[in-house]
């Protein structure tokens, strides 16, 4: 999909960061805890969105860099 436009949400600053670094390219937005941040403007434009560094809460089995994939999701306008 080179056209694609992904956002990577995340709650922590720390988080962003470490993405950022990895990834350069992305587009990175902190929402906060809660998403107590998050303003409907940060879509504009993207094509997906990836909500990152939240999943570990989930379970206490999972470690960092596991990958949690939900079966979908209604929210997407």
């Amino acid at each position: 999909m080179p056209d694609s436009k992904w956002l990577i949400l995340t709650a922590l600053a720390m988080e962003a960061k470490a993405i950022t670094a990895a990834c350069p390219q992305a587009t990175v937005r902190v929402i906060g805890i809660r998403a107590s941040r998050f303003d409907d403007s940060m879509l504009a434009g993207a094509t997906g969105i990836i909500l990152a560094g939240l999943a570990g809460g989930l379970d206490p089995q999972l470690k960092a860099g596991d990958v949690v994939i939900g079966a979908r999701a209604d929210l997407w306008p």
